[in-house]
């Protein structure tokens, strides 16, 4: 994944990436530990799946 941009606040992290043509949005949230990762704009949610379990 290649970062296309960040946005740090005092709660939460959200970084925007690129895989190949599919864009996420990979977001850290500081007071309840966990990590999201969503498709973002125009990827479908199908590329979740494909993200977790390899090509």
């Amino acid at each position: 994944m290649t970062v296309i941009e960040k946005i740090d606040g005092l709660d939460e992290r959200m970084w925007f990436t690129r895989l190949g043509s599919a864009r996420y949005c990979v977001s850290w949230d500081i007071w309840f530990p966990e990590v999201s990762i969503m498709a973002w704009e125009d990827t479908p949610d199908a590329a979740i799946d494909r993200l977790a379990t390899g090509p």
